[in-house]
């Protein structure tokens, strides 16, 4: 019997994520250069194993660097061999642009934006589409507003065989992002050297100074109401994702903190923590002057967890047995904490890898990894500390 009721469980969760994936759409990635929309995206990997290929284009529009010569310039309708032919003129000794990925991954509250080159010059971003048909040109200035203010890049290009110009910014959709499960890539052997840094759940930055009215606290706050009661489930969700399994079943939280290390949209290297006491924590690159790709990803993990939650809360599906403390309630306390001290956090949660570089402010930096031990300091003052512990 005990058996059965555990098959029956495992069923319905997964007919749970397959309706999520069906209803919301949010599994795919926004990907410009997909010449079939309806396909389904793998999570995480580019949606393109192979780029498609089209037949040669009439015409030809460009919207490039006025500082790079592109004269000539003509679409061979492969994409991949358009985008190394723009690629070869941005970073030739005349352009001086460089190199910062291909089929790039950018965050943004809107969703996972695939990005088929992006250059930088002067430590500044720039995206570099192609469009093959007229939807996709028509995405254009939809792509443009969103990277340019929640994505930080500087400016947009294009090679297109239709003229994004004569669309309107409204005329673009932007599909909902991957869900949280599909989100970041484990790595399987990971090295110090490449992990190197601090990660934080918060930290302080000159535009987001305190952790009460920090959109991040708003944005944990409710990915730890809808997990809980539904901890073993989310945790099975996270691990199916993150190692491509297709079998989804309930797994309990560590009672031992875990680290898993993985690699976010951007190939940012993060570390999730799990455990009974904390639930999961999404650990992120400390970036002192820069809190967007932070906002970015959290938001999308709240609405997506917040989604799958409904889903399960509509199947009437047995929640965990109550424990006497919950993640939440571990939540509530940390946040309750700060809030009514009136303190002023550097940094919440964090968790320093090897021996980067000095940071330029106090930020909690305690971890001995063959223990997992994390130490979260609260700064009051240069002078006093409160200082909250755990396993």
């Amino acid at each position: 019997m005990i058996k059965l009721i555990a098959l029956a469980i495992g069923v319905v969760i997964y007919l749970v994520v397959k309706a999520s994936q069906q209803s919301e759409k949010s599994q795919k990635r926004i990907t410009p250069v997909q010449k079939n929309r309806t396909q389904q995206s793998k999570p995480v990997q580019s949606s393109q194993k192979s780029t498609p290929e089209y037949e040669k284009p009439e015409r030809t529009f460009l919207k490039m660097p006025s500082d790079v010569d592109f004269s000539g310039y003509k679409l061979a309708g492969v994409a991949r061999i358009d985008i190394i032919l723009a690629m070869a003129r941005l970073t030739d000794e005349k352009g001086g642009y460089k190199e910062n990925g291909i089929m790039y991954e950018a965050v943004t509250e809107e969703g996972v934006i695939t990005i088929p080159l992006v250059v930088e010059k002067d430590n500044k971003k720039y995206a570099v589409f192609a469009f093959y048909s007229e939807p996709e040109a028509g995405q254009f200035k939809k792509f443009r507003t969103v990277l340019l203010e929640k994505a930080g890049f500087t400016e947009c290009y294009y090679v297109s065989a239709y003229d994004p110009e004569k669309y309107e910014k409204e005329d673009g959709h932007l599909e909902q992002g991957t869900t949280f499960h599909a989100i970041f890539r484990k790595e399987d052997n990971p090295k110090e050297e490449d992990f190197e840094g601090r990660y934080a759940m918060w930290w302080s930055t000159r535009k987001d100074g305190h952790f009460g009215s920090s959109p991040v606290s708003h944005y944990y706050k409710k990915i730890y109401e809808s997990i809980a009661g539904y901890e073993s489930i989310f945790c099975g969700m996270l691990i199916a994702g993150l190692t491509r399994s297709e079998e989804l079943s309930r797994m309990n939280l560590p009672v031992e903190e875990k680290m898993l290390y993985v690699t976010g949209p951007e190939n940012k290297k993060c570390i999730i923590a799990i455990s009974q006491e904390k639930g999961m924590r999404f650990l992120l690159p400390v970036e002192k002057e820069n809190e967007t790709y932070r906002e970015n990803i959290l938001k999308l993990i709240s609405k997506s967890i917040s989604f799958l939650r409904k889903g399960l809360e509509e199947r009437d599906l047995p929640k965990d047995e109550k424990m006497d403390s919950s993640p939440l309630d571990w939540y509530n306390y940390l946040y309750n904490s700060i809030d009514q001290a009136q303190v002023i956090a550097d940094s919440i949660g964090t968790v320093t890898i090897g021996n980067p570089p000095a940071a330029p402010s106090p930020v909690s930096d305690s971890i001995d990894l063959s223990r997992a031990v994390i130490r979260v300091k609260i700064l009051e003052s240069i002078s006093d500390e409160i200082r909250v512990e755990g396993k």
